[in-house]
């Protein structure tokens, strides 16, 4: 995902009215609590999860662990931020 696709999700998800700081800015991931959430959730835009943590919660959960919205799991991305 290049920087300007990222720009575009991220200001789409403030025009629907996303103030959290996992959804808007990144952060630590939702379920390790240690490393950076890096994996963005789709439909929701949740920014909530570290690879490992994805590839571990994907074999058994198909719902955001933020907001419980059922995943298209096909399109979950990998976001690199500087």
């Amino acid at each position: 995902m290049h920087a300007s696709d990222l720009e575009a999700l991220l200001a789409d998800a403030r025009r629907e009215g996303a103030t959290s700081t996992s959804t808007i800015q990144g952060g630590q991931c939702a379920i390790c609590m240690d490393s950076p959430a890096i994996m963005m959730m789709d439909p929701c835009r949740h920014l909530c999860m570290c690879e490992e943590c994805w590839d571990d919660y994907r074999r058994d959960y198909d719902t955001c662990p933020i907001c419980r919205k059922r995943l298209h799991m096909q399109r979950i991305q990998r976001v690199h931020l500087n």
